[in-house]
């Protein structure tokens, strides 16, 4: 390992080290139950939990440690006289933990069993915990890029990995437990930065490769002390040559764009003149400038993909390549920007050429371009007041020509191409043209369309298969389908892939016989629209009967296994206009739902046919909230009430009103969980959430009455009687019911509950002038919360009471401590 390490860095290294310490001790020494590294610079400690910081393997091993150390000398350690020291865990007697200080750091061994066996194994252990820290530093150089002292390129690929597989396992119980919106899905967000040196080969060639190698070291510097003020979630490493890569997670979309755009202005902040002189250069080194490009890890891909063994590593391959895309876009945009992945398609395409009545364009599915995307075209000249603003310096300085030329539409015409649609180019139709299209133009995408529901449509080969490709336009085509009463997609894209591995020339006769089944059903459609080869849609004049869609699904899974031995791969959605308030007025809407009904059940893996209902739609929205769309799933769940004549249901109102809440919108989260309190009155849930709104309005009174409404119901759940002390104490009345049901909270409290529902017990202690008691509780409370969540308030509670009740000296020891104390503050509002 290199001799010094950013200290941002340093948690990324210390449990990496520990795992594997962990791994190789955990076969040789039974019992063996986690490994500890941590400091204690005093040597003697007064209060541990403030003196000391620790890095724990596995995590949940740490808070009982931290608290065995209090009142504990240490500094005997550092001496060659005691070679260890066995301490007994404060809150487990069946744990004990084997202390060693090795190298500068204190390192703690946790084992189950007796003291006896653990002096025992102290000896053996200590020596192979020496061979492990030799071998992990030797793992740890490894994982460091030796110029930059940035994390390599493998380093941060296994780190990408072990982010993505988290992420996917966590996303796959929320959606099978339809998990409520109390669920942080920004916790959870995966970003990627990616970023290069600009005319990085023009340092070399003028000024030399050793001025090269200043340069990149330079940048990384910079960009290193930008993405410290980020903690831990930012992952800082080394790509190759003068790119690299910043990992995060947790982290809004926001957060991702201001951390990339400090490290941009960090760099261009390089003094050059010191860089100059470093490089030994006669003249003074041009300004480094960098690009970004930024990418979020796609959590549509991980719902509905087919997982296979390479799943994870695909989704990593996916981030890079999204992030390198973005990094091309700012190159193209100018340089020394920041560019994000999904604004490519608005900022970055422009007409490569034309023929005849078609247009080609520089952007593909590699920039999320879709089938029927459609783009306004600019001209490349704008003759302003003062200047002419030629296409490429319009996007160097973020603006668009503002004379319309026309409207193109991604193409569906296969018989005149190969493909319309490519990793990086599209061919366009021309749907209207007021002035001559011509390479240069500058396109901007029309509207914003819902990636995850149009993307991924299937379009085969003609010689495959040959079908007149639909596009909703034409206001008669319009009219004609809004009339129908009954709408049916039929998904057969896992079909056709298949049929492609087991016989692909009898490809397009399997498509038209799993068509035709729709045909002798009872009901016959009135229009079948080829969407693309992998979606038909199906209009009936009439509202579709559930046998209808029954018997279909059935007829059309038996033609499916006749020809290749299986009978899946088929998927079904549809509504019927009925349901609905109002008929959706175009075509674009109709389809626009069925989609969405298609997606939501590949979402929850339903296998049967997915109707669009007001579930379906709820589900939408939570799809969005997991994507941390929280305007847009709010947006959704509010439409819910206005599209469906169905009254919407309890889990409808309980979503809106937690997602307008955690929006800061306290009157519409009250409307609605006000009507998920009309709607099941014997629930707590409702009432316990406007008991939240109105404690943090300060309307506390109220507050304590839903508090005591949610106990008749549920009598024993800690969290109601906590939440009822907290409000009456802070209406300054009835200390002794406070106390009284403070007390009930920590009784009943979980583990993680314990600190919070201690803290409220003390403060019922104080308002009752019992000091002694209240430093107790408060001394309960930083045991409970350990070395990582213990607060500054907690600690200065205790001081109170500690120099009411006339314990002097252990306040001051108390407030001596708190200088070392760098964990955030606990909030004071109730759980």
């Amino acid at each position: 390992m290199p001799d010094k390490i950013d200290d941002f860095l340093l948690n990324e290294f210390a449990s990496g080290e520990l795992k594997i310490i962990f791994n190789y001790l955990n076969k040789v020494a039974e019992g063996l139950k986690g490994v500890i590294k941590f400091s204690a610079p005093d040597g003697e400690i007064i209060v541990a939990e403030a003196q000391t910081r620790g890095v724990f393997y596995p995590e949940a091993i740490g808070s009982g440690f931290i608290y065995s150390l209090n009142g504990e000398d240490l500094s005997g350690l550092k001496t060659p006289e005691e070679n260890h020291r066995v301490l007994k865990s404060a809150s487990d007697r069946d744990i004990f933990y084997i202390i060693y200080h090795i190298e500068n750091a204190f390192y703690s061994l946790v084992f189950t069993g007796g003291a006896r066996r653990a002096h025992k194994l102290a000896e053996s252990a200590g020596a192979c915990l020496r061979l492990c820290l030799d071998f992990a530093g030797t793992q740890s150089a490894a994982d460091v890029e030796p110029m930059t002292q940035l994390f390599s390129r493998g380093c941060f690929q296994q780190k990408l990995h072990e982010l993505i597989g988290a992420y996917e396992s966590e996303l796959e119980l929320i959606r099978k437990n339809d998990a409520p919106l109390e669920h942080d899905s920004q916790a959870s967000n995966i970003a990627l930065v990616m970023f290069d040196i600009d005319n990085f080969k023009n340092f070399n060639d003028t000024y030399g490769h050793h001025a090269g190698d200043i340069v990149i070291k330079k940048t990384a510097a910079a960009a290193r002390g930008a993405a410290a003020k980020h903690g831990t979630s930012a992952f800082l490493a080394r790509y190759g040559g003068e790119e690299f890569t910043v990992l995060t997670k947790g982290l809004s979309r926001e957060g991702v764009l201001a951390l990339a755009e400090s490290i941009r202005c960090a760099v261009e902040s390089i003094d050059m003149a010191e860089a100059s002189r470093s490089a030994g250069t006669a003249v003074k080194m041009s300004r480094i400038t960098v690009s970004l490009g930024a990418a979020f890890h796609d959590a549509a891909g991980g719902f509905i993909a087919e997982r296979g063994d390479g799943f994870i590593g695909e989704c990593a391959d996916a981030l890079i390549k999204k992030a390198d895309l973005a990094l091309y876009g700012s190159k193209q945009l100018g340089k020394n920007r920041t560019t994000e992945y999904d604004t490519l398609a608005s900022l970055c395409v422009g007409v490569i050429e034309r023929k005849g009545d078609f247009i080609m364009i520089d952007a593909g599915k590699g920039h999320q371009i879709n089938h029927g995307d459609e783009f306004e075209v600019y001209d490349s000249v704008y003759n302003g007041s003062s200047e002419v603003v030629s296409a490429k310096t319009s996007k160097k300085i973020g603006t668009h020509p503002r004379l319309l030329k026309g409207t193109i539409r991604v193409s569906k015409k296969f018989d005149r191409f190969d493909s319309t649609l490519m990793e990086k180019t599209a061919v366009c139709d021309i749907i209207n043209e007021t002035l001559p299209i011509g390479a240069g133009d500058i396109c901007k995408l029309s509207g914003g369309v819902e990636k995850e529901i149009y993307s991924g449509d299937l379009f085969l080969p003609r010689g495959l298969y040959r079908a007149d490709y639909y596009s909703p336009s034409a206001a008669a085509d319009d009219d004609a389908i809004s009339r129908r009463r009954g709408f049916m997609l039929m998904n057969i894209k896992n079909a056709i892939e298949k049929i492609m591995n087991a016989n692909p020339a009898k490809l397009s006769s399997a498509i038209e016989d799993i068509r035709e089944q729709a045909f002798k059903n009872g009901q016959v459609p009135k229009e079948v629209l080829h969407l693309s080869s992998d979606k038909i849609l199906f209009c009936f004049e009439n509202d579709l009967k559930p046998e209808t869609i029954e018997n279909f699904k059935i007829a059309a899974c038996s033609k499916l296994k006749s020809m290749n031995g299986a009978g899946e791969g088929i998927r079904i959605s549809f509504f019927n206009s009925s349901s609905l308030k109002e008929t959706p007025p175009s075509a674009r809407q109709i389809i626009r739902l069925l989609r969405i009904a298609d997606f939501i059940g590949a979402l929850y893996n339903d296998n049967g046919a997915a109707e669009f209902n007001c579930q379906t739609y709820r589900k939408y929205g939570l799809y969005n909230y997991y994507c941390a769309r929280y305007e847009k799933a709010l947006e959704l769940f509010l439409q819910c009430e206005r599209l469906f004549k169905q009254p919407p249901d309890f889990r409808l109102y309980q979503n809106a009103g937690s997602l307008a809440y955690k929006l800061g919108k306290t009157g519409l989260a009250i409307k609605y969980f006000a009507l998920a309190e009309t709607l099941d009155g014997s629930s707590a849930v409702p009432k316990s959430n406007l008991g939240l709104l109105y404690s943090g309005a300060g309307a506390f009174e109220k507050a304590a009455s839903y508090y005591r409404q949610c106990l008749e119901l549920d009598p024993d759940l800690a969290e109601f009687h906590n939440n009822l002390a907290y409000n009456l104490l802070r209406l300054n009345k009835d200390p002794k019911e406070a106390l009284e049901h403070a007390k009930k909270a920590v009784e009943l409290s979980s583990a993680s509950q314990l600190s919070n529902f201690a803290d409220t017990l003390a403060a019922a202690y104080m308002q009752l002038k019992n000091y002694k008691k209240a430093a107790e509780t408060y001394s309960l409370s930083l045991r409970a919360s350990g070395s990582r969540t213990a607060s500054a308030e907690t600690y200065l509670g205790l001081a109170e009471a500690l120099l009411k009740s006339g314990e002097n000296r252990a306040a001051r020891l108390v407030q001596k401590a708190l200088k070392y104390l760098p964990t955030p503050s606990k909030s004071h509002e109730p759980v």
